[in-house]
């Protein structure tokens, strides 16, 4: 998974993962959300990097 991040950030750019993540932090802190592992929060971030990127 780490190789996939490190791919589609490097395709999508700083500034769009940012907008990305931002989000999702956000409903982290505010406790809108909740994952069992960092590897689940990654996994969702993937999902979406997935879909901006084509």
């Amino acid at each position: 998974m780490l190789e996939l991040w490190t791919d589609r950030t490097e395709v999508l750019g700083a500034e769009m993962v940012g907008e990305m993540i931002a989000p999702r932090t956000r409903q982290v802190t505010n406790g809108g959300a909740h994952y069992d592992h960092a590897s689940d929060f990654l996994h969702v971030l993937l999902k979406e990097m997935e879909r901006h990127k084509h």
